[in-house]
């Protein structure tokens, strides 16, 4: 449901699909509670930086993220949910696949002999 809403990482530039992601608190665990409003999906590097290096996230709306980063600089995420059938429909194969590059006349079978 939170990767459905979200769409992609949360990280002021993540682009990762949320399916990828961690689920991350905004608010810490156990300060802050085990449930959707609480959680996003973080790419797994910025899980990282967001626990161990100072990266502070913050729900200002049901529908944005604040961040702000050890540097005072702060950052607005909106939510970019996943559209109802992107994720349902196989994408389309590439009209050239698969690619010609080789075809099975070129190939050439070599033997080579060892003489001792």
């Amino acid at each position: 449901m939170v990767r459905d809403r979200v769409g992609t990482c949360r990280w002021p530039v993540g682009s990762t699909p949320a399916p990828g992601c961690d689920l991350a608190h905004h608010t810490p665990w156990p300060r802050g509670a085990t449930e959707a409003p609480n959680l996003g999906p973080l790419a797994r590097r910025a899980h990282r930086g967001k626990t161990h290096a100072g990266f502070r996230p913050r729900r200002t709306t049901a529908d944005t993220t604040e961040w702000t980063m050890p540097t005072g600089h702060v950052y607005t995420v909106l939510d970019d949910p996943l559209q109802a059938g992107d994720w349902l429909r196989d994408p389309e194969p590439p009209i050239n696949w698969p690619p010609d590059f080789y075809q099975p006349d070129d190939w050439i079978t070599q033997t080579e002999t060892v003489s001792g």
